[in-house]
C-alpha cells in the first residue's frame, strides 16, 4: 500500500511537471473493470477488449441485431466517453465493398487537433454494424497544445535526425533559380510545392517507448531527403524536439495536360510476360507528364520527330489513367542523384509499332546496358493495367486510393539501382545490376508491380506504421497483393502464363532462377524468413527501428503474414481445398516452430483475398499481429454468417499454425455471433 501511495505521487508530480504529454491517462484496475461494465452494459453488445496499452477499448463486437450505420459514430461517442468541447471522432472515409459491405472510418481529434494513428472502424454488413475495431486515447484534459518551439526550431531536428548531405527541396530550388524558361520554372515549382514540408501541429505516441501509451503535441513533416535517398513522415515533439517517429514513405521490395486523342491498343514483346496488348495514347505538343514540350528520351528517327505526333504509354481507358515515363538513369545509387520526377520523359514510338528492334538498343539485358532498353517499361505499364484490373474486378476498388488515381511509372531509376519502391506518389523501378554482378534484373516483373502498388493501398486503407509488427504486415499485405495479382492474370487473363508465374514466390522472374525468388510464402524459412511468432527466423521487433535492422525486420518478419495467407488459401501440407495445386512438395509440413501441428483446409483464393482485404480495412495503422487475428476472424464469420463455420476454423487454424492464438477448438458453440470455444 506504502510503495503504491508513492507511486501515485510520483505520477502526479509527473503530471505537473509534464503537461505536455498524456503521460497520465493510465486507468486503476478498478477504472478499467468499470469501463468495462459500462460498454458491456449496452444490450447490443456482445463482446468487448480493451487494449492493455491504451486502456481504451479496441475491439467490440455485437449482436445479430446491431446499430444502424448511421447510428456507428453516436455509439462509439458513448463506448469511448467522449468529452464535450474536449473529443471528437471526426468521420473520415467509407469503402464498400461487394455483398452489401462497408468498412467506415473515423478519426480521433483532441480539442480540434488530430491525433495520429487514432482510428475506429465499423463493418457493415446489410446496413447495420456488426463489430467496431480502433484505436483511441485517452488523453488527459490539461494536455497542453499550445507549442513551445517554433515550426523552423522543429524542422531543424527533423532535419539533424535524417542527417542527408541534401535535400529534395534545395535540389529544386537550385533547379528553378537556373530554369531556362517558365514553364520549367513552373513545373519544378509545382514539384516543390507537393513535397516541401509542411509541419502539421498533430498529437502522436512517443514510439521510442515501447509499451506506454505516452502522448505527445509534435509538428508532423514530410521529409524528402535526395543524397540519400530516403522520405519520411517525421514527427518532431513541439515542446521539446525529440523525434518521437520516423514512419518511412518510400517502401522498397527488399498532375497534367491532357493530350488530345483517346487511347488505343498495340502488341508489345514484354520482357517478362510475353506478347501483350498494352494501351498507348497519341501525343502532340507537351509532354503529358511535365508539361514541357514533348521530346522523347531517345530522338531517333524511328521513335521520335520533333514536332510530329506520336505514341505514348498512355492509358485513360483505366481510372484516372495508367501512365508511364523514362528516368533516363537519373537518381539511385552510387551517385545518389537527386529524385526529379519533374525531369521524366514519355517513351515514345512515331508508328505505334514498338518493335525491339527500335526499343532494345543496350546491346543486353542486365546492368548498365539497361537504360537503353524500354521493353522493360512494356512490363511495368502492362503489370500496373493488370493491378488496376485486379483491384476492380476483385475487390471492388477503384485503384490504390480507391478514387480512381493515376497510376504512374517512372523506370530507367538511376544506374543498375537493384530495387524498386513506392515513393508516396508513383512507381519507380530500378534496372538492376545483373546477376553477373550479383543484383538482380530489371525489376519490373508483374508481382514487383503487384507489390508496390499495395503499399499504396495500405496508405489509403490501414496506413500501417513501417516499423515492428506494422511495418512487417505492410510488407505482408503488399506480397498478398502480389502473389493475388498473379493468380488473377493466371485465372482471367491468360491461363497459359501459368508457367510463367508461381503466385506464392515473389520475385521469381528477376533473380537467377525461378527456384532463387526474394521471399517464398509457401515456405518462408526455405528464403530465410520466418513462419512462426518468435520461432526461427524471426527479428525481435522490440528494438530501435532503422533502416540497418529494416525498421526492425518488416521485410524479414512479414513472412509471418505471408505464411497465414498461404495456409489460408492453399491449406497444410500436400494442399486442400480449389487451390490446392499450388502446394509444393516442400511447401509445408504440419508443424510450427513452437512444435503445435496443425491441419487446415484451403479456401482457395476468391475467399482467402476477400478475407484479407476486408482484415486490412478494418486495421488501424499500429496494429499488431494479434489484432490482425482477431479482425480477420470477426470479418470471416461476418462473410460466411457462422462462427462455427469452416472458414472461421480456417482462418483462426491458420494464425495458431504460425504462431498466434490459440486453435479453433470442436465442438464449436453459438451463443451470439461472437461466442464459441475457439476463443478469439
Amino acid at each position: 500500500m506504502k510503495s503504491s501511495l508513492c507511486l501515485r505521487r510520483v505520477v502526479a508530480l509527473l503530471c505537473l511537471s509534464f503537461f505536455s504529454s498524456a503521460l497520465c491517462a493510465q486507468k486503476s484496475p478498478e477504472q478499467v473493470q468499470e469501463l468495462r461494465q459500462k460498454v458491456l452494459s449496452d444490450q447490443r453488445v456482445e463482446r468487448l477488449t480493451v487494449s492493455a496499452q491504451r486502456q481504451t477499448p479496441s475491439f467490440i463486437a455485437l449482436k445479430g441485431n446491431g446499430y444502424y450505420k448511421d447510428q456507428a459514430r453516436l455509439a462509439l461517442g458513448n463506448y469511448l466517453q467522449l468529452r464535450p468541447g474536449v473529443d471528437y471522432l471526426a468521420p473520415d472515409r467509407s469503402t464498400r465493398f461487394f455483398n452489401d459491405i462497408e468498412v467506415i472510418d473515423f478519426r480521433q481529434t483532441f480539442k480540434g487537433v488530430k491525433v495520429e494513428h487514432a482510428t475506429y472502424k465499423a463493418f457493415v454488413k446489410g446496413g447495420q454494424v456488426q463489430f467496431f475495431n480502433g484505436v483511441w486515447y485517452d488523453i488527459p484534459a490539461t494536455m497542453n497544445i499550445q507549442p513551445s518551439l517554433s515550426k523552423d526550431q522543429a524542422l531543424g531536428f527533423a532535419k539533424r535526425k535524417v542527417a542527408a548531405r541534401k535535400y529534395a527541396t534545395e535540389e529544386l530550388e537550385d533547379r528553378i533559380a537556373r530554369a531556362g524558361n517558365a514553364a520549367m520554372k513552373e513545373a519544378l515549382q509545382k514539384e516543390l510545392e507537393s513535397i516541401g514540408p509542411k509541419g502539421e501541429l498533430v498529437i502522436v505516441k512517443d514510439f521510442s517507448k515501447d509499451g506506454v501509451a505516452e502522448l505527445k503535441l509534435a509538428y508532423k513533416f514530410d521529409i524528402y531527403a535526395a543524397e540519400p535517398l530516403s522520405r519520411a513522415w517525421v514527427y518532431v515533439d513541439a515542446h521539446e524536439g525529440k523525434v518521437l517517429l520516423s514512419d518511412p514513405i518510400i517502401k522498397h521490395a527488399n498532375p497534367n495536360p491532357t493530350p488530345t486523342s483517346a487511347s488505343i491498343t498495340t502488341s508489345v514483346q514484354t520482357r517478362y510476360a510475353g506478347l501483350r496488348n498494352i494501351y498507348v495514347k497519341q501525343l502532340s505538343g507537351n509532354d503529358p507528364h511535365s508539361g514541357q514540350l514533348l521530346s522523347s528520351s531517345h530522338p531517333t528517327t524511328e521513335l521520335y520527330v520533333p514536332g510530329a505526333a506520336t505514341f505514348g504509354l498512355v492509358d485513360d481507358t483505366r481510372g484516372g489513367g495508367v501512365e508511364t515515363y523514362d528516368m533516363n538513369g537519373v537518381g539511385g545509387l552510387p551517385l545518389s542523384i537527386p529524385l526529379l520526377y519533374v525531369q521524366g520523359k514519355s517513351f515514345t514510338d512515331i508508328d505505334n509499332n514498338w518493335t525491339l528492334s527500335e526499343h532494345k538498343r543496350g546491346g543486353g539485358e542486365e546492368g548498365a546496358f539497361e537504360a537503353e532498353n524500354d521493353d522493360i517499361a512494356w512490363d511495368a505499364h502492362w503489370g500496373a493495367e493488370m493491378v488496376y484490373d485486379y483491384w476492380k474486378q476483385k475487390q471492388n476498388r477503384l485503384s490504390f486510393d480507391g478514387n480512381n488515381a493515376k497510376i504512374k511509372s517512372f523506370i530507367h531509376y538511376g544506374p543498375a539501382y537493384d530495387n524498386a519502391f513506392w515513393n508516396g506518389q508513383f512507381m519507380t523501378y530500378g534496372d538492376g545490376s545483373g546477376i553477373a554482378a550479383g543484383g538482380f534484373k530489371a525489376l519490373t516483373s508483374l508481382d514487383v508491380c503487384g507489390h508496390e502498388i499495395g503499399h499504396g493501398v495500405c496508405e489509403f486503407t490501414a496506413n500501417l506504421v513501417y516499423e515492428k509488427e506494422s511495418g512487417a504486415m505492410n510488407e505482408g499485405f503488399s506480397d498478398i497483393w502480389a502473389a493475388c495479382v498473379e493468380h488473377f492474370v493466371i485465372k482471367s487473363i491468360d491461363p497459359s502464363l501459368s508457367d510463367t508465374y508461381r503466385p506464392f514466390y515473389i520475385g521469381e522472374q528477376i533473380g537467377a532462377t525461378y527456384d532463387d525468388p526474394l521471399r517464398r510464402m509457401d515456405n518462408p524459412k526455405a528464403a530465410g524468413n520466418p513462419d512462426t511468432y518468435g520461432g526461427v527466423n524471426w527479428d525481435n521487433p522490440d528494438c530501435s527501428p532503422d533502416l540497418v535492422n529494416d525498421y526492425c525486420g518488416v521485410h524479414n518478419n512479414s513472412g509471418l503474414l505471408n505464411k497465414w495467407f498461404y495456409l489460408m488459401t492453399v491449406g497444410s501440407r500436400s494442399g486442400s481445398g480449389p487451390d490446392a495445386a499450388y502446394a509444393r512438395p516442400d511447401s509445408d509440413d504440419g508443424v510450427n516452430d513452437l512444435g503445435n501441428t496443425y491441419t487446415i483446409t484451403g479456401l482457395g483464393f476468391s475467399t482467402s483475398e476477400r478475407i484479407t482485404y476486408l482484415t486490412e480495412l478494418m486495421l488501424t495503422s499500429t496494429a499488431t499481429f494479434a489484432e490482425a487475428r482477431e479482425v480477420s476472424i470477426g470479418v470471416a464469420t461476418e462473410l460466411s454468417g457462422d462462427p462455427c463455420s469452416a472458414m472461421v476454423e480456417t482462418v483462426t487454424n491458420s494464425w495458431y499454425a504460425v504462431g498466434v492464438g490459440e486453435q479453433f477448438l470442436k465442438p464449436c458453440t453459438i451463443t451470439y455471433g461472437f461466442i464459441y470455444k475457439s476463443g478469439i
